[in-house]
């Protein structure tokens, strides 16, 4: 399986790059994305209304909720966030298209520690590991930065020592 996160160190600065794109999901996103696409479309071909018996308001509404759905799942296409950390701050941006938590940034000064966090769920399909990128800052709060379902432990695990020893190496350039 090939890894959804990418960490790179370069002139002083750490990156990580990682793709939201679920492989298992993609059958699904390419025939919901069809119909969203095609359905308005080959309607709209044929001149008939949608949903006549609800009048113009009806037919806004499934617009919007098409186009929304379109939206979402062009965003698990193809969304990637980006984290960039260096001596003076850290930050997350979400490329290309916008996402609700939006982009942050933080004073590295403010954090205290970066780690990755394992949160485990249990439903009747099975347990479901989930991993979560947080930074606890100095005044005791926690942030969580990044979310990352599906991956293996064996990356997060990488992901995690390669900030700690990051994070430690910026704390000795400091001081």
């Amino acid at each position: 399986m090939k890894s959804k996160i990418r960490i790179e160190k370069l002139d002083g600065a750490l990156h990580i790059r990682y793709r939201w794109m679920v492989l298992s999901l993609m059958p699904l996103m390419v025939v919901f994305t069809s119909v969203c696409i095609g359905m308005p479309a080959y309607l709209m071909y044929l001149g008939q209304p949608i949903m006549p018996e609800y009048g113009i308001w009806g037919q806004r509404v499934l617009y919007f909720v098409m186009g929304f759905c379109l939206y979402f799942t062009l965003v698990f296409f193809f969304n990637r966030s980006d984290i960039h950390i260096n001596s003076e701050e850290l930050t997350i941006r979400h490329l290309p298209f916008p996402w609700i938590k939006g982009n942050k940034r933080l004073p590295v000064s403010e954090i205290h520690d970066l780690a990755v966090k394992r949160k485990v769920t249990k439903s009747r399909e099975g347990t479901h590991e989930k991993f979560y990128l947080i930074a606890k800052l100095q005044n005791g709060e926690t942030f969580e930065l990044l979310s990352i379902p599906n991956q293996s432990q064996e990356e997060t695990k990488l992901l995690e020592e390669t900030l700690d020893e990051f994070v430690l190496d910026i704390r000795k350039n400091e001081a």
